[in-house]
């Protein structure tokens, strides 16, 4: 059994990093961007229809957090 079921290269957060500074603004927008959604829109009952609905509605921001976490984790 392997014992490292992950190890992957995520360097530790570096507030100097201009990436890892990214990362942090672009969740802190996901988070708004879905709390707002919430509030002004009805879900469906399906747990993986929820989740599909709000990854669409924040789908530029979940695209801008995946070109940066690539550009992070290719740089490592």
């Amino acid at each position: 059994i392997e014992k490292k079921v992950l190890d992957l290269p995520i360097p530790r957060f570096d507030g100097k990093d201009p990436q890892h500074t990214e990362l942090a603004r672009l969740g802190s927008q996901a988070r708004s961007e879905v709390a707002s959604f919430l509030r002004s829109h009805e879900l469906p009952p399906s747990i993986a229809r929820r989740r599909a609905v709000v990854r669409t509605a924040i789908g530029e921001t979940l695209a801008q957090i995946n070109r940066t976490t690539q550009a992070l984790l290719g740089s490592s």
